[in-house]
C-alpha cells in the first residue's frame, strides 16, 4: 500500500532527528523562529486593523520587539498591562511558548552535557599527544612499567603515557590513582577500547607515539592454553598497530612479550626493524641462574635494570684514534661496557686495544643521559698497580631446585654451561607426583653425564626438610608453581617454603656458609612483604621483566645488551674478591684505579661491593655502581669488584 504523505513526513522527521544532537538543536531553532514569526505577524495585523481603527496609533516595531522579549523572558508580559485584552492574550501566548521552548533547550543542553561527561568517563575521546609512550592492554605488570617510565621522564619538562585497554576508564583511573601518587612530570591518560582495533588506535594517536608496549593477557605462571591466547591477542594488536600506520616513518617502535617461539617469528616478520620481542620466561630463568651463583649479584641487577639508579645508554663522540680501554676516563660520569657498531651489532667487553671507529656508539653505564659528557682530554689518570696472578679454581657444586614450571628446563640448561661435570642438580618434587615431566625426562636423556636427580619431599614438613640437608647446597632455587593461575596463592606458598627453608638452614648451617637462596615471586608487591619479614635472600620477580620492557621502550637495542649479559656465551657480570687483582693490597684506591687494574684481566669494573654493608638494605647490600672516578675508596681483600668478564675464574 502506498504510504500517506503524513507517514512520509513522519518518516523523514524520524530520520532527521536520529542524526544526532545537531539535528535536534537546529529543529529547536526552527521551531523558535517559526513561533516568533507567526506571533509577530498576527500581532502586527491585529495592531494594524484593530488599534488603528480605535486610536489611529500603530507601533509595529514596538509590538514585534515585545513579542521577542516575552518569548525570551515571560516576565516581560507586564509591558502589556495597559494594552487591550486581546493584546494581553498574545503576551500570554508568547510567554507560555517561551517557557516551553527554553525548557526544551535547557533539557537538551543538560542531556548533551550528561552524555558528554558519560562519554569522557568511558574514555572514548581522542588523544592529541605527541611523542608519548602507548601501553596496549592491562595486566599486573602495568604499574611497574609506568613507574619506570615516570622515572625515565624526570629530565623532561612534560611527558605522557597513554593506556588503551578494554577495562573501563573509571576503573583504570581509580586503580592508577591509588597505586601511583607521585607522577612527577608525566601525565597518564587512559582510554577504553580494543588494542586490536584500528579506530581505537587512531583515537590514541598511535602514529604520533614514540613507542608502544603491548602487554600480555596473562601472567608468567599461566597455563599453556592461556599463554597461547595471550600470544594470539599480541599478534592481533601488533598487526593493528602496523595497519594503523600508513608508512614506516609513522610506525612507533613496538615492544611486547611473546611466550611461544613460533609466534615470535610470525610477529617479528610484521615489521622486523621496529618490533622488539621479549621472552619473559627465558629471561627470568637466566637471571635466576646467574644470581644464584654469585652472592650480591641480585642487588647489582636491581640497581642496573630499570631507571632508578644507574642504567645503560648509547652515546657517540669524536673518538679520533682512542682505544676502548681509555674511553672511560674521558667521561666524568659513566663507564663504557661495550660497543654498538654501525651495522647494529653489539660487542660487550671488547679487546682493550680495540680502536673506536667514527660510527661506533659506546654502551655506557651512567646515572642519567643528561650526565653523559665526553671530554677531549682524560679527566683523570689511574695509578699503575701490579696485578695479582691469582685465579678462582672451579669446584664441584650442588644445586637444589624446589618446584617445577616452564622456566625449570631453561634453568637446568643454563646451569650446565657453568658448573663442572661432577656437579649435582637435585630437583624436589611433591610426594603425590607419580611421574616426572616429559621435559625433565628429556633433559636427563640429553645429558647422561650430568647428575640430575629428583627427590620427593613434603616441603611443609620440617623433619623432611632437615633430612634434605639444604645447608649442604651451594645454591637453592625456589620456583613458583601456579597451576590454578592464582598468583597470590602461588606467592603465599613460595614465601612459606622460603621461611621454612631459612629456619632449617639457620639451625644447621655453619656460620658464614649458608647457601645462596633465589626465590621467584610473581607479584612484585609481595617483595615488600618478604622484606618486612626479615628475609634478605635474593628474590627475582616479574618486576625485572617490566623494568626491561620500559628500558626497551626508550631504547630497543638495550635488549641485545641484556641478552648477551644473561647468557654464558660472551661476557657476564661477576662479583670477584679484590685479592684476585692486587698483588699487595693498597689501603686506599680510586675508582679509576679499579677500572685500570680490571683491564689487566681483560675485564671492565663497573663498581664494587663492601663486605661490611652486605646485609644492609639501606646501603643497597654494599653494592656501589659507577662512583666518581676520583673518589678515594678504602678497601679490604674481602671486598669485591663488580666486573664484566668472560668467566668467573
Amino acid at each position: 500500500m502506498k504510504p500517506k504523505q503524513s507517514e512520509r513526513l513522519a518518516y523523514w522527521f524520524d530520520n532527521y532527528m536520529a542524526k544526532g544532537p545537531r539535528s535536534i538543536f537546529f529543529a529547536l531553532l526552527i521551531v523558535f523562529a517559526a513561533g516568533f514569526i507567526t506571533l509577530a505577524i498576527i500581532r502586527v495585523i491585529v495592531g494594524f486593523y484593530v488599534v488603528e481603527s480605535t486610536t489611529g496609533d500603530v507601533q509595529t516595531e514596538l509590538g514585534v520587539w515585545r513579542i521577542f522579549l516575552q518569548l525570551t523572558d515571560p516576565g516581560n508580559m507586564a509591558q502589556d498591562n495597559d494594552s487591550y485584552w486581546f493584546i494581553r492574550i498574545f503576551a500570554v501566548i508568547s510567554g507560555m511558548f517561551g517557557i516551553i521552548f527554553f525548557s526544551a533547550v535547557i533539557a537538551f543542553i543538560t542531556t548533551q552535557l550528561d552524555l558528554k561527561l558519560e562519554a569522557l568517563k568511558k574514555g572514548r575521546s581522542r588523544v592529541l599527544e605527541n611523542n608519548h609512550v602507548l601501553l596496549l592492554g592491562w595486566s599486573n605488570e602495568i604499574i611497574d612499567i609506568i613507574r619506570e617510565l615516570i622515572i625515565a621522564n624526570e629530565s623532561e619538562a612534560s611527558a605522557a603515557i597513554v593506556v588503551l585497554s578494554d577495562v573501563e576508564k573509571e576503573e583504570m583511573d581509580d586503580y592508577l590513582n591509588e597505586q601511583i601518587t607521585d607522577r612527577k612530570t608525566t601525565k597518564i591518560i587512559t582510554r577504553t577500547g580494543e588494542a586490536g582495533s584500528i579506530k581505537a588506535l587512531e583515537r590514541v594517536a598511535v602514529t604520533k607515539a614514540k613507542s608502544t608496549i603491548i602487554l600480555p593477557t596473562c601472567n608468567h605462571g599461566a597455563t599453556d592454553a592461556e599463554k597461547a591466547h595471550s600470544d594470539a591477542h599480541t599478534l592481533k594488536s601488533t598487526l593493528a598497530v602496523v595497519a594503523a600506520c600508513q608508512s614506516k616513518e609513522e610506525l612507533p617502535s613496538i615492544v611486547t612479550q611473546v611466550y611461544n617461539e613460533s609466534n615470535r617469528e610470525i610477529i617479528k616478520s610484521l615489521a622486523p626493524d621496529e618490533i622488539t620481542i621479549v621472552d619473559p620466561e627465558d629471561m627470568i630463568a637466566k637471571i635466576i641462574v646467574q644470581t644464584s651463583r654469585s652472592s650480591g649479584l641480585a642487588a647489582v641487577y636491581s640497581s642496573l635494570i630499570g631507571f632508578d639508579g644507574c642504567e645503560f645508554y648509547f652515546t657517540n663522540a669524536p673518538w679520533g684514534e682512542l682505544p676502548f680501554k681509555d674511553v672511560h676516563f674521558h667521561y666524568p660520569d659513566g663507564v663504557a661496557i661495550g660497543v654498538r657498531h654501525e651495522d647494529g651489532s653489539i660487542k660487550i667487553n671488547p679487546e682493550n686495544d680495540y680502536i673506536l671507529k667514527k660510527d661506533d656508539d659506546i654502551i655506557i653505564l651512567a646515572e642519567d643521559d643528561s650526565t653523559i659528557h665526553y671530554k677531549n682530554k682524560a679527566t683523570c689518570t689511574p695509578s699503575k698497580l701490579e696485578l695479582s696472578g691469582k685465579r678462582i679454581s672451579s669446584v664441584k657444586e650442588k644445586v637444589l631446585i624446589i618446584g617445577w614450571n616452564n622456566k625449570a628446563p631453561v634453568i637446568i640448561s643454563e646451569f650446565m654451561d657453568y658448573i663442572t661435570d661432577d656437579s649435582e642438580i637435585i630437583i624436589v618434587i611433591p610426594p603425590d607426583v607419580t611421574t616426572e615431566s616429559e621435559a625433565l625426562l628429556q633433559i636427563k636423556a640429553d645429558n647422561p653425564d650430568f647428575a640430575i636427580k629428583t627427590v620427593k619431599v613434603d616441603l611443609l614438613d620440617l623433619q623432611q626438610l632437615e633430612e634434605l640437608s639444604p645447608e649442604s647446597f651451594n645454591s637453592i632455587i625456589i620456583l613458583t608453581a601456579n597451576e590454578d593461575n592464582d598468583i597470590e596463592r602461588a606467592d603465599a606458598a613460595t614465601i612459606n617454603i622460603l621461611l621454612m627453608l631459612r629456619t632449617v638452614i639457620r639451625r644447621k648451617a655453619e656460620k658464614g656458609k649458608a647457601p645462596q637462596i633465589i626465590t621467584e615471586v610473581l607479584n612484585s608487591e609481595n617483595l615488600e612483604l618478604i622484606s618486612q619479614a626479615g628475609v634478605n635472600d635474593a628474590v627475582i620477580s616479574t618486576k625485572m621483566v617490566s623494568k626491561i620492557l620500559s628500558q626497551i621502550a626508550e631504547e630497543p637495542d638495550i635488549l641485545q645488551v641484556y641478552e648477551e649479559m644473561f647468557t654464558e656465551d660472551g661476557s657476564e657480570i661477576y662479583l670477584k674478591p679484590l685479592e684476585l687483582y692486587f698483588k699487595s693490597m693498597p689501603s686506599t684506591v680510586t675508582y679509576a684505579d679499579l677500572i685500570a687494574i680490571s683491564h689487566l684481566r681483560e675485564e671492565i669494573c663497573i663498581g664494587y661491593r663492601l663486605k661490611e654493608n652486605m646485609m644492609s638494605a639501606k646501603d643497597d647490600f654494599g653494592v656501589i655502581l659507577n662512583p666518581s672516578k676520583t673518589e678515594i675508596i678504602e678497601v679490604e681483600k674481602i671486598d669485591s669488584l663488580i666486573v664484566i668478564a668472560e668467566n668467573e675464574l
